[in-house]
């Protein structure tokens, strides 16, 4: 199996920045600016999750009157 390498590319500040792992940024800043972006993007995604579960167990009416939170 072959592997594949993933690159990713930001903008910030007008400049752009391409990397394939996070060691790689110099930036400090552009570095907390991805990591606290992955970090909602992780909750967002365990959101939608629970949703989702909770919709299939219950009911799609009943889910409704649930509110999810997270604690980090």
């Amino acid at each position: 199996m072959e592997k594949v390498k993933v690159a990713f590319t930001i903008e910030h500040g007008g400049e752009i920045i391409s990397f394939t792992k996070p060691s790689e940024i110099k930036d400090s800043n552009v570095l907390e600016l991805l990591r606290h972006r992955f970090t909602e993007f992780e909750k967002q995604i365990k959101l939608q999750s629970v949703q989702e579960y909770l919709k299939k167990r219950i009911g799609e009416e009943n889910a409704q009157h649930i509110k999810i939170s997270f604690e980090t």
